[in-house]
């Protein structure tokens, strides 16, 4: 081998040390000093193996790297900045006005009661001229509160609301005869929509009398019970039907006069034996209710247009009143007299004058008898068979009778004094 290359080879190993030694250098920790330098890194000899020298060749010195220390910096702390803290500020509590829940009201108002053309109103207590009547009423919904019974600020605490025109409303009408009570009880019911109703009344009774009231409900609030008219409840408020014809005054015909018993007839004029006369007329009325009044004037006594006697009320026909009076001469009229308190006109017995007797009541035994009495109506006198007589129709005096009962015992003497 040359010696050139004996000494590359020598020369090959010192440096891989050196080489070495660098590398161990670099990755060795480092520790810091409390005063933050690095205390001086040791030397660090690495053995070097050496192949035998030659007599003729030195081994260069092995150069040591110092690393130098490393420096710590030492950061400061970093510079706090206080905030301060947030105003705050304090919202006073809200003010809030509690609102009740919401109140409904019903109610129903001027009723009216109306004939069958829905116009003409039947007064309280009059006829509905017809089998049906119609009953009217106004309707009205009034809500007080907010609607909502919730608490809100924004709004009053009470807020009222009407005119709920467009609400369905059941108006329920109980209408019975005023013979019976009202119990609550609808007899007619109808659905209507806006503030009025209008209910026919059918299936009344012809010329019964009813009383009536109504009430009204939306389902879910109903009205109070309204009575119609303001009168008591056990009045009437309409009769169903026609009300009958306008009452005129009765007639009256026929006016008789009669004997005791009323079946023997006395003439104008004539006499009765006693104090008692049945006097009779026919009436008539639209009503078919009637009864007779008699005046009687005594001896020329002018009329007072006063009855003296009545009749019971009685159907049309012919009507008896039975006088009882002093003896004497009678005149007399009559008149029908209806229900109702209308009455015909004052009817004469006869066309004789109003002071001419109509009939004379005389005693018993006086020539009495309206069959055998010879009265001369008109110039009130009357004779007897003996020529005695006079104004009391007939009737003898004491004189005449003693004069007769003379005449016949002059009659009887002569008898037994002729030869």
């Amino acid at each position: 081998m040359s010696n050139a290359l004996r000494t590359s080879r020598i020369l090959v190993f010192p440096i891989l040390a050196i080489i070495v030694a660098i590398a161990l250098a670099a990755t060795a920790p480092t520790s810091s000093s409390p005063t933050g330098s690095a205390p001086p890194a040791s030397d660090t000899s690495t053995p070097t193996s050496t192949a035998p020298k030659p007599a003729t060749t030195s081994t260069p010195p092995t150069t040591t790297t110092t690393t130098p220390p490393v420096t710590s910096t030492t950061t400061p702390p970093a510079s706090t900045t206080t905030t301060p803290p947030a105003s705050t500020t304090t919202t006073p509590p809200t003010t809030t006005t509690s609102v009740p829940p919401p109140t409904t009201t019903i109610t129903v108002s001027n009723l009216k009661q109306l004939r069958s053309d829905g116009v003409t109103t039947i007064p309280t207590g009059d006829y509905s001229n017809g089998p049906e009547a119609i009953v009217t009423c106004d309707i009205a919904m009034t809500t007080s509160g907010t609607g909502s019974g919730t608490t809100d600020p924004a709004l009053p605490a009470d807020t009222t609301f009407s005119a709920f025109a467009a609400v369905t409303y059941k108006v329920y009408v109980e209408c019975v005869p005023t013979s019976k009570a009202l119990t609550g009880t609808p007899t007619h019911t109808v659905a209507v929509t806006g503030t009025s109703a209008s209910i026919t009344l059918t299936g009344l009774i012809d010329g019964e009398l009813y009383h009536w009231t109504v009430y009204a409900s939306d389902g879910t609030t109903t009205s109070k019970t309204v009575s119609y008219g303001g009168n008591p409840e056990t009045d009437t408020d309409f009769i169903c039907g026609n009300p009958p014809p306008t009452n005129q005054p009765p007639i009256i015909s026929a006016p008789g006069q009669f004997e005791a018993g009323g079946t023997i007839a006395i003439p104008t004029g004539g006499s009765v034996v006693g104090t008692q006369v049945y006097l009779k007329a026919m009436l008539n009325d639209d009503g078919n209710s009637s009864c007779l009044e008699v005046e009687l004037a005594f001896n020329g006594a002018a009329f007072s247009g006063t009855p003296t006697y009545t009749s019971p009320l009685q159907a049309n026909g012919q009507a008896t009143i039975i006088a009882v009076l002093p003896l004497g001469n009678w005149a007399w009229k009559c008149r029908a007299r209806d229900a109702q308190g209308l009455t015909s006109n004052w009817m004469s017995f006869d066309v004789n004058p109003d002071t001419a007797p109509d009939f004379t009541l005389v005693a018993p035994g006086g020539g009495g008898g309206s069959s055998g009495n010879n009265y001369n109506k008109k110039s009130n006198t009357s004779f007897c068979p003996w020529g005695i007589g006079g104004s009391a129709g007939g009737m003898h005096s004491k004189s005449a009778l003693i004069a007769a009962l003379a005449v016949t015992l002059l009659a009887m003497a002569a008898f037994k004094l002729r030869p």
